[in-house]
């Protein structure tokens, strides 16, 4: 179950129910406290999607603590952020421990990012390619490269234990922090590339984006610390922390343990007020 139903995603009408479990409808607010009044109009089943969770049977848990335990990914398990994310990240996170909460990079053997992304190929490529043909998936497969295009109901199964076993060890991560922070893309905002070629409906894109004189692949830089949370369905909220030299947004993901949405706000929340006031470039 998930807070808020997925009615109206394409993915309700996939034929897997595992992409609802991974895909999540979010809101954008300019204020927590708006956040939240979205959250307590949209969550909850609706008549088309029965698995969305009533936000009356989420406890809203202990008060936000004064000294927050606060989990660092800093990389996602390996991927490179440019400098001024890895600028506005650290400079946010002075401010936290200015103030007295204690934030530490996590052990990378705690929660094994590369395996979540490929996880997620795992399951999402094969619901895609049970709607192709079968002429087209197979030239898509062993002609084109898409080895994910992949039909085998073992290997699927083992991708849907994998994601049990990564839902594990993220939550045990919470046992000992009350939130994880994690960039939200490798860079500030880049233009938009048009797909190279497409995979069914699926874009693929071969060219690489410039980070710090090096080439990054496109959906790597773009998605590629996000996914794992989509991957283990824990709650994310994304705080501005700051801007680039170009004035483009500078994010941060706040993930928190699986069902303890209101937590989370709450977190946020104090989060938020450590900002500063965000200067919008319009009203």
């Amino acid at each position: 179950e998930q807070l808020l139903p997925i009615t109206g995603l394409p993915v309700e009408n996939s034929g897997s129910d595992v992409m609802g479990r991974m895909m999540r409808i979010g809101l954008m607010a300019r204020s927590i406290e708006d956040l939240k009044s979205g959250v307590e109009i949209v969550s909850g089943p609706d008549n088309q999607d029965a698995d969305g969770l009533s936000i009356k049977r989420i406890t809203c848990g202990a008060p936000v603590p004064n000294q927050l335990r606060i989990g660092l990914a800093s990389s996602a398990g390996g991927l490179q952020v440019s400098d001024e994310v890895n600028a506005a990240m650290y400079s946010f996170i002075s401010k936290l421990t200015g103030i007295g909460h204690i934030v530490e990079e996590i052990n990378q053997s705690q929660f094994d990012f590369h395996a979540s992304r490929e996880t997620f190929l795992n399951l999402f490529y094969p619901v895609l390619a049970s709607g192709m043909p079968s002429l087209i998936r197979w030239i898509a497969r062993y002609l084109g490269g898409a080895k994910y295009l992949d039909l085998s109901i073992k290997k699927y199964f083992r991708a849907e234990k994998t994601r049990s076993n990564l839902i594990s060890q993220l939550e045990s991560i919470f046992n000992d922090y009350d939130i994880l922070l994690c960039p939200v893309t490798a860079t500030p905002a880049f233009p938009h590339m048009k797909p190279d070629q497409y995979t069914g409906s699926n874009p693929i894109y071969k060219k690489k984006i410039l980070m710090e004189g090096k080439e990054f692949g496109y959906a790597e830089a773009n998605m590629g610390f996000t996914i794992p949370f989509s991957v283990t369905g824990n709650p994310v909220i994304t705080l501005p922390i700051g801007f680039s030299s170009d004035g483009l947004p500078i994010g941060i993901q706040v993930i928190g343990r699986r069902y303890n949405d209101i937590k989370l706000l709450n977190i946020a929340s104090v989060l938020s007020s450590i900002t500063g006031k965000i200067n919008y470039p319009c009203n």
